[in-house]
């Protein structure tokens, strides 16, 4: 109040009226609000110290470089909201013939741009009755066996996976415009595998994943700060084992599409699918065959009792008018990796 009462003996009645209904016009975020406390103190320094010329200066520019400050603006329609892509293409003859290099040729650059955190994906999984269901998780690693995870098994994408073991995963990398979807069947890591991963997390990450009955309702935040507490003293100066309901898991792809964002809606959609064994090739083609129960060498709930087949490198371009939708729970054992263009 004494501020402003030296303010109205010091400077004109027409000055102050700019000033304030300039400032109700300004966007108050904490920043400015702390400026504005800064800059008032300034003021009344002035004051005190006895300068109205000075101070009449300085309001004098304020009122007048404060019309420059953001206006607040009424919430977009989100129909107008749009962007558009030209940064650059993607063309057949850009692709690495292996869609695992390919991949981490694309999350190279990703890593080296302004991506924050390159690795978050969308997991998406379905029940055993279809009901879909996404959330971002960390990718961890990427072999020529395919793209790793961790979570929980009891949450409700595990429950998901053991009911149903297939899924997808989708990276955007919006700085690059781009985006790669993933689809393939899901496998649980071994337990060595899991307890590998589990001994590099940080220790606080390996408490919590004893701590969190992840998906499971909780009364309050207090509950699971107290059940932290529990855990970090049963566990003081000791070595943190692994929780039984918790592991990595293992997507196989036999589908993967890198998009490249272009003008006019016009993206570049290129994706690499699994040439079919003739046996599944021929239940893919016919309806009456298609399989829907998972080979049984591919058991979600252990080990597998076959090897996976592995990338061979060898890749095939083709430019089909129409592209044939992916066949769902037709999992190729081998078979070369082949190149389609889709429209977009």
């Amino acid at each position: 109040m004494r501020l402003f009462m030296l303010l109205i003996f010091n400077t004109s009645q027409w000055e102050l009226r700019k000033l304030f209904f300039s400032l109700t016009l300004c966007r108050t975020g904490a920043r400015l609000n702390l400026a504005f406390a800064g800059f008032f103190a300034f003021l009344h320094w002035l004051v005190r110290l006895k300068q109205p010329r000075m101070l009449n200066s300085v309001v004098r520019r304020m009122s007048t470089s404060v019309r420059h400050f953001p206006i607040r603006q009424d919430v977009p329609n989100l129909s107008d909201m749009r962007m558009s892509y030209n940064l650059t293409s993607l063309d057949e003859k850009d692709l690495d013939p292996d869609p695992i290099a390919q991949f981490n040729k694309w999350f190279e650059q990703a890593l080296q741009s302004d991506v924050h955190e390159p690795n978050a994906v969308t997991l998406s999984t379905a029940s055993k009755d279809g009901r879909p269901s996404s959330r971002m998780v960390l990718l961890k690693s990427v072999s020529e066996k395919g793209f790793s995870f961790f979570t929980n098994y009891e949450s409700r994408k595990g429950k998901q996976l053991a009911e149903n073991p297939f899924a997808s995963l989708c990276f955007f990398w919006g700085p690059m415009q781009r985006s790669v979807r993933i689809e393939g069947r899901v496998d649980r890591l071994s337990s060595e595998e899991s307890d590998a991963y589990f001994r590099s997390r940080p220790r606080g990450s390996q408490i919590g994943a004893w701590t969190s009955h992840q998906s499971q309702p909780i009364q309050s935040r207090q509950e699971l700060e107290n059940a932290e507490a529990e855990l970090e003293a049963k566990f003081h100066e000791k070595e943190i084992p692994r929780p039984p309901h918790w592991g990595g898991f293992l997507l196989s792809p036999d589908y993967i599409e890198f998009w490249q964002g272009r003008v006019s809606r016009l993206h570049d959609r290129l994706v690499y699918i699994r040439e079919e064994e003739s046996q599944d090739a021929e239940k893919a083609s016919d309806p009456a065959l298609k399989c829907d129960t998972p080979p049984p060498s591919l058991s979600i709930g252990g080990e597998r009792t076959e090897p996976q087949s592995e990338v061979t490198g060898d890749a095939t371009i083709v430019t089909p008018e129409h592209h044939a939708h992916h066949k769902q729970h037709v999992v190729p054992r081998s078979g070369k990796w082949i190149i389609k263009r889709l429209s977009p």
